[in-house]
């Protein structure tokens, strides 16, 4: 399912309509100092406050399928971010959610394979945290967390490698299980769903993402 909408609006009606996914990605436009979220205009602007984020968040709980159905959530781990991150981390309390205690990384490198940097600064890891209604995930240690690689500057902005997305949805679900992307403006995550044999709904808010990036992967592949 690829549909353009609201994120918020959308999720309240796979509330009301008792939809269940086994699997939630989490990447959004997020505001931190030093840092860019993307333009994926949700709420008709180009980032999320942790305030908005924290209403998000809760309606995302009902629709994971069980107690140990993963949600993972994406955030820099720079220094001037911090303040940024600890309110929007602060905003999974407001849930039922428990955060798992492995922590991955995805560090972005240049071509060469050296970490990317701003002028003098090396650029921060983003940090993957996953939570589930017990805090347990199945086989979370068999799982890879950590990720060195190169992003494609020509992709949608934020855009993570594919490798990695993958990967990711890949050790969270199994053939026939269903994946919910809110923020699903570059398509990766269809993409794997796809190749994978997962089922997914992609959302976002971007007429031009969703023609551009999203159905672009269904008429690829």
């Amino acid at each position: 399912i690829v549909e353009l909408g609201n994120s918020l609006e959308v999720v309240d009606r796979m509330v009301e309509e008792g939809d269940k996914f086994e699997f939630i990605f989490l990447d959004i436009p997020y505001q931190a100092d030093g840092q860019k979220g993307g333009n994926r205009n949700f709420f008709n602007c180009d980032t999320i406050s942790p305030e908005e984020f924290g209403v998000f968040v809760q309606k995302l709980e009902p629709l994971l399928k069980t107690d140990t159905s993963p949600l993972l959530f994406m955030f820099t781990s720079g220094k001037t971010s911090k303040k940024s991150h600890d309110k929007y981390i602060s905003q999974f309390s407001k849930t039922g959610l428990k955060q798992c205690e492995s922590i991955g990384t995805y560090t972005k490198l240049w071509s060469t394979g050296n970490r990317m940097n701003m002028g003098k600064y090396l650029m921060p890891p983003e940090n993957i945290y996953l939570f589930s209604k017990s805090g347990v995930i199945n086989n979370i240690s068999e799982w890879q967390l950590h990720f060195r690689l190169t992003p494609n500057s020509k992709e949608y902005p934020t855009s993570k490698p594919y490798a990695m997305i993958r990967k990711i949805v890949d050790q969270a679900t199994k053939i026939g299980d269903w994946v919910l992307d809110p923020f699903g403006g570059s398509g990766k995550i269809l993409e794997a769903c796809l190749e994978l044999e997962r089922k997914c709904h992609i959302v976002d808010s971007s007429e031009k993402s969703i023609n551009n990036f999203v159905l672009l992967k269904l008429t690829s592949l």
